[in-house]
């Protein structure tokens, strides 16, 4: 046991400098991945951009915003992009465009150096790449506030697809946006813009040619790349993403190993070039459906289509019977709804995991199959910043390049510790070390961290690789759980989760899961059982939510459950957003009365309009039926708001409007643009009819029920929201309306969460409502240590609570527990 910093040091010094042998790891560490010939590989190279700085007439203003400078400083040139965010017209957004001619393929993003005198004054950043068919849009929150230079990495799977580009290789102009945050002018510094350089020959290529037929495998195509991406990344494997449209042979070539994270609908072309590259000694990693000549080539049979509802017990997790021989983990929990069914169709192709479900029993479906071209999984990678799914990727990787074990093995090693404290991984252990002093289990966890450390040391230097990695994940976790002990609780604190699921945690009961929560020192539940025209519970004014099963009162079972266990139930409330595929003949009654929001340009959403009188009626009643039928200790609002800065521009805004103006519009809604002055009227219109019904809600909750707390889920900007979606929440608060307030901070960083917290307390002033940060665990991917850093970052800013996104499984077994140990922990 350790006991004090004079047993621990020498320990630590001898160990690292034998046997860890530091700058020879770190010499592998800088070793590229070796090609199919065995030879180094040479690294990708990307062109830069343009040198952007001597050219500020090139640079073009949009709208009303002010031209750019060129400027020089103390020796350093770059441009300065004057804001004018105050003043009788404001401009809700600054943006200026100038022509690239930019190829990113083999880049991993691109690189800047940024600089924002008074961040508080701009509520959001970003660089927009532009490509004939569409843009990538990259938002980025600088971590200093008080004007210093810092480089912004924005990495490719980062940035999100706007209408549909035609791949990296095509950017023909680069946009910088600034948001106003506040009525204070400022101007931002951009410098050094460049590629993002990358020295990987494993490529992901992304299915975007999907994007062709439509938006039904947007989000999946972001998000499921990005799950592979942050996988590989975990396992010290670099990447290069890359887009189907622009996939040729000669583009292929450059790679050893390419993975396809979700790939619908593949284009025959595509599918040809990648057996080609088969054919030449390329690898291929697949997940979820496989185009037929694919399936042909690597020696994979498609059997069929299963959804989890068929298989009793459902889908859980895979497993596998390879571990020893290939490094896979023994199981990969993954809830998969459905997969498709694959199945060996050569003697060269096996099985190496198959679905496993909630009892763990095997289901006979083969849910991974590798041969010597490929290795398919038959669904999407749901986790991808899990430890299992790291080790997956890798082991899948090392199925057909030997020499990944060895750079992962020197890279795992040199992690333990890292990003808990800054420094040197010695600084690390010694810090830790020190608030281990008293807590004696968290000092036995770092000895035996520091053990399995030095044992997978030993085992790299005699190449035993795949032992080394698992050693050395022993070790960083057992670092991490000392960590975890070390964290001091704090009562009383409102500690909150959102659950998204009507009927709870995927695997649990409510019962279990309340139990669950209250066990790891959670004292509040936010329920989503209510949307804009669907409800979780019988009622009389909302129809049944599609995709429940049975017919049973899940809010009442939440209820019952949480009360029994000392947890708080909130009604999330979706107010005007419909479900998710709602049901057509709902569809269709809605836009017959005209209830839906229209777009300025004509496009109808699944979104009721908020000016609508039998919209907001519903709402009302709703949320008062709830009040009166069911003890729930609070009502929480989310898509309180419009979608956008261009809606609604329905027939019921266009009355409502002309109404609230004085003004006959005869030009609807092109009089929005052309009248001078009627913006700013538009804006106050649509901020009115948002913060109204908050105020009605709340008096109507009062009058039933005067100890129901009102919350809502809001925007992290405090400033921007307004205008945008005409979401004044710091108003609502200023005006009594509600108890506490959730700004969605769904940010990477402690830091830049502490700077959102800063900015959303400096707005709200005094008023009485409280603050309790929403943190983004599942929408972030964070690990538990990264919980841990924002919870302490809303701390010392003194507030006294924190809502968790989301609670599923992933949080329920792994997150949830972890915070137990040591920062939310309950008295014993």
């Amino acid at each position: 046991m350790v006991s004090g910093r004079n047993e621990v040091m020498p320990k630590l010094l001898r160990f690292q400098s034998r046997p860890f042998r530091l700058p020879t790891v770190l010499l592998l560490l800088h070793l590229a991945t070796l090609s199919r010939s065995g030879s180094e590989s040479k690294p990708s190279t990307a062109p830069g951009a343009p040198d952007i700085f001597p050219a500020a007439a090139s640079w073009v203003p949009q709208g009303d915003t002010s031209r750019p400078q060129s400027v020089r400083e103390a020796g350093q040139a770059f441009m300065r992009f004057p804001c004018r965010f105050s003043g009788k017209h404001p401009l809700p957004r600054a943006f200026w465009d100038v022509s690239v001619n930019l190829d990113l393929r083999l880049a991993a993003g691109v690189r800047f150096r940024f600089r924002c005198g008074d961040s508080s004054a701009a509520r959001s950043f970003a660089i927009h790449l532009r490509t004939r068919t569409g843009w990538y849009s990259g938002f980025f929150t600088p971590q200093s506030g008080n004007g210093d230079w810092e480089t912004i990495e924005i990495r490719k799977e980062e940035m999100l697809l706007e209408e549909a580009p035609n791949g990296w290789g095509n950017i023909n102009a680069l946009r910088l946006a600034v948001w106003r945050g506040s009525d204070r002018d400022v101007s931002v510094d951009l410098a050094d813009f460049a590629a993002l350089p990358c020295r990987s020959r494993i490529g992901v290529v992304r299915g975007i040619s999907a994007l062709r037929s439509g938006d039904t495998h947007r989000n999946g195509l972001q998000l499921y790349t990005a799950n592979i991406m942050t996988a590989l990344k975990g396992a010290t494997l670099p990447a290069i993403l890359l887009e189907d449209v622009e996939l040729t042979s000669a583009l292929a070539a450059k790679f050893d190993m390419l993975f396809l994270p979700f790939n619908p609908d593949m284009p025959a072309p595509v599918a040809e070039t990648l057996v080609s590259f088969m054919d030449n000694g390329g690898r291929l990693v697949g997940f979820y459906d496989i185009h037929p000549a694919l399936a042909e080539a690597a020696g994979v049979r498609r059997a069929g289509y299963v959804k989890a509802s068929q298989i009793p017990g459902g889908i859980s997790s895979v497993r596998f019977h390879v571990q020893s021989e290939a490094g896979f983990p023994a199981e990969v929990r993954q809830s998969s709804w459905n997969f498709i069914d694959l199945r060996p169709a050569s003697s060269d192709c096996r099985v190496l995991g198959r679905w496993h479900n909630q009892s763990g029993a095997d289901t006979g479906y083969p849910a991974i199959l590798a041969s010597s071209r490929a290795v398919w999984m038959g669904h999407v990678l749901l986790n991808g910043g899990s430890p299992e799914a790291r080790q997956l990727v890798l082991a899948m990787a090392g199925l057909f390049q030997a020499g990944i074990w060895q750079r992962a093995s020197a890279a795992a090693i040199l992690r333990i510790g890292r990003g808990v404290f800054p420094g040197s991984q010695a600084n690390a252990y010694e810090q830790l070390e020190a608030m281990s002093v008293s807590e004696p289990l968290a000092a036995a966890l770092l000895q035996r961290a520091l053990a399995a450390h030095s044992q997978a040391a030993a085992l790299h230097n005699h190449g035993r690789y795949v032992e080394a990695v698992s050693q050395a994940r022993l070790a960083n976790e057992g670092f991490r759980q000392a960590y975890l002990r070390v964290q001091s609780s704090r009562k009383p604190e409102f500690r909150g989760v959102w659950c998204h699921r009507a009927e709870g945690v995927s695997g649990l009961s409510w019962d279990e899961a309340a139990k669950l929560l209250a066990s790891c020192g959670f004292n509040a539940l936010f329920a989503n059982m209510s949307w804009a025209a669907s409800a979780a519970y019988p009622s009389a004014i909302l129809p049944s939510m599609a995709g429940l099963s049975g017919s049973r009162d899940v809010l009442a079972d939440a209820l019952k459950a949480c009360h029994q266990h000392g947890i708080g139930l909130h009604l999330w409330k979706v107010v005007f957003r419909l479900q998710d595929n709602p049901e057509p003949f709902l569809l269709e009654q809605l836009r017959r009365e005209g209830r839906l929001v229209l777009k300025t340009n004509g496009e109808q959403l699944n979104w009721l309009c908020p000016s609508h009188p039998q919209n907001r009626l519903q709402v009302r009643q709703s949320l008062a039926e709830v009040a009166r039928r069911y003890p729930v200790d609070g009502i929480h609002l989310d898509y309180i708001r419009f979608p956008g800065s261009d809606s609604c521009a329905c027939q019921s805004c266009h009355r409502q409007f002309q109404r609230y103006c004085g003004t006959e519009l005869a030009d609807w809604p092109t009089d929005l643009r052309r009248i001078p002055g009627l913006q700013k009227k538009w804006q106050e219109f649509r901020r009115e009819q948002i913060t109204s019904l908050v105020g009605d809600i709340r008096r109507d909750l009062r009058s039933i029920k005067p100890a129901i707390q009102l919350s809502a889920a809001v925007f992290g900007d405090p400033f921007g929201s307004r205008d945008g979606i005409a979401q004044d929440w710091v108003r609502w608060c200023q005006l009594g309306y509600l108890d506490f307030v959730c700004p969605m901070n769904y940010v990477v960083s402690a830091q830049a969460q502490a700077a959102l917290i800063q900015k959303q307390l400096q707005a709200l002033g005094t008023s009485c409502a409280r603050l309790y940060p929403g943190i983004g665990v599942s929408s972030r991917q964070l690990d538990s240590i990264a919980v841990v850093q924002q919870i302490q970052a809303s701390r010392q800013a003194g507030l006294s609570g924190f809502v968790l996104f989301e609670y599923n499984e992933r949080e329920a077994r792994t997150v949830l527990p972890d915070l137990a140990k040591g920062i939310t922990q309950t008295p014993r």
